[in-house]
């Protein structure tokens, strides 16, 4: 195990969570909100990742109804849906 915490996966309904069980062993507190930090700004990060990627496709979709061209805006809408 080394510095590491113990993980437990644990479902409940459609959420996923997971558990640390840190022993005094395996590491000290400020090591595991380290890592707690770098996961929330890589989720961040993740998500505003996929804003910009949103945005951009907003963006398509409405030029695309503004040059009245339904086919193409249709497409884009499709693509968004998958």
């Amino acid at each position: 195990m080394g510095n590491r915490p113990s993980e437990i996966g644990v479902k409940i309904g459609d959420d996923q969570y997971t558990l640390f069980i840190i022993t005094e062993r395996q590491g000290t507190w400020s090591a595991w909100r380290e890592r707690m930090e770098n996961m929330r700004k890589a989720q961040k990060k993740q998500a505003e990742d996929f804003i910009k990627l949103l945005d951009r496709a907003h963006n398509e979709v409405k030029r695309a109804m503004e040059r009245k061209d339904r086919d193409a805006s249709s497409e884009l809408l499709e693509q968004c849906k998958e």
